[in-house]
């Protein structure tokens, strides 16, 4: 469990191009490693030279009537021009207002996002293969079944729903894959809300058009991860997923599963429940609760006049899961991860060089044919094992690097010392 695209774009920048002349935007490596020190053949105009011809396309077309923002790029006669004012409304000739964009910098922003995903999926790989890191529950929902309609959840002009306090251990992550919910009376939206206790703005707010005029649950996507810590919120801390009974369309009221939740469910009734509250016991604690607010103002509450109500569910349930989440974890430590990018791109870079035979003949497929650039980035088989060698080397030295760094998610698998003859 991680999020890829968080990661990379706190990967990014972490190791960085030599401008070579070129007018390339990034320039700046926060480890001090540049992709061209990896190998000489891997240089600017090298990739100026495979690069696809087509790459102004992905820009609009520029226009004389519209106006431009600061930074907008736009495309004219088979080249990029990029914006250098607000309110731009200048012809593309006033270079007062527009300079000519250098394609490069897609292409190699490109290479290097593709390098850096690659180094975040065998990491990840190699973590849960040496059994460092594991999901603990996959995919369950909060309890089996439904509750009787006849047990209505009166509309007090509260704020109900579930508190959600998780591990306090960095990495530990619940995911809500899926919210499930029961009313009865009446059909209609319901707003939805996410919270966390360090933000008095909602997470995110969602809003579910329950029609099912028969009282069943139906289910709806979420796909929310609660992390130890994000750029928005402070680290541990509670989670709390509400509605405002109010908003509720009037006659609806929610139907009421039955369950204790400050208690261990019946081991007669349901083996499954008991099992799984048996581990997530462990991990989360799911605590229903209502607090009474007059017109609220769709901001946290007062957190200290929260009454929990052990016994209401409050007609929610939740299908979830719940694992490690190293995304946080491999953010802080991303120095380390910095001769493993630089050594991954270089050695895409190098293969695109010897794959790509149809576009600009360039300096390097002077000095070097396919098999000679191949021969630099994958050896001889037999000993020499060129670019990947190397880059084999520095997978294996952040393996060893980032072992131990979370007791639950990247534990320290040992196998202790072995001993033998040489």
């Amino acid at each position: 469990m991680y999020r890829l695209s968080d990661i990379v774009e706190a990967f990014k920048g972490l190791v960085g191009w030599e401008p070579e002349g070129c007018a390339i935007d990034e320039t700046s490596s926060e480890s001090g490693l540049f992709f061209q020190e990896a190998h000489p053949l891997l240089t600017l105009r090298a990739m100026r030279g495979i690069m696809p011809d087509t790459l102004w396309k992905a820009y609009p077309e520029f226009a004389n009537q519209n106006t431009y923002a600061k930074g907008a790029i736009v495309s004219k006669n088979d080249k990029a021009y990029r914006s250098l004012v607000d309110n731009n409304t200048e012809p593309l000739t006033e270079s007062s207002a527009w300079e000519e964009y250098d394609l490069l910098n897609d292409y190699i922003n490109e290479l290097e996002v593709r390098g850096i995903k690659k180094v975040i999926t065998r990491f990840i790989r190699d973590k849960v293969i040496g059994m460092e890191t594991k999901n603990i529950i996959d995919r369950r929902t909060l309890f089996d079944g439904v509750g009787r309609l006849a047990n209505r959840v009166p509309n007090n002009g509260n704020i109900v729903g579930f508190e959600i306090e998780p591990i306090r251990a960095e990495g530990v992550t619940m995911k809500i894959e899926k919210i499930g919910l029961q009313f009865t009376g009446n059909v209609g939206d319901v707003k939805m809300y996410l919270f966390h206790s360090s933000k008095a703005e909602p997470v995110w707010t969602k809003t579910f058009t329950y029609d099912n005029a028969n009282g069943s649950y139906m289910w709806f996507d979420a796909e929310e991860f609660l992390p130890y810590m994000t750029n928005g919120t402070n680290s541990g801390g509670a989670w709390y997923l509400v509605y405002y009974q109010p908003s509720l369309p009037a006659y609806m009221e929610a139907v009421n599963f039955g369950r204790d939740w400050s208690r261990e469910p019946c081991g007669t009734c349901n083996k499954g429940d008991i099992a799984l509250y048996q581990i997530m016991s462990r991990f989360v604690v799911l605590s229903p609760f209502c607090v009474s607010v007059e017109n609220w103002d769709e901001k946290l509450w007062d957190i200290q006049s929260m009454l929990y109500t052990n016994t209401n569910n409050y007609g929610i349930n939740l299908l979830f899961s719940m694992g490690c989440d190293v995304s946080d974890i491999m953010i802080a430590e991303r120095l380390n991860f910095a001769s493993a990018i630089q050594l991954q791109v270089a050695s895409d870079a190098l293969r695109a060089l010897a794959m790509n035979p149809e576009v600009n003949v360039n300096r390097v497929q002077y000095n070097a044919d396919r098999d000679n650039i191949l021969y630099e980035t994958d050896g001889n088989g037999q000993g020499i094992k060129g670019l990947n060698g190397d880059l084999e080397k520095a997978y294996k030295a952040l393996s060893f690097d980032t072992k131990g760094l979370s007791a639950v998610c990247l534990s320290c698998k040992n196998k202790g010392i072995k001993y033998g003859t040489i």
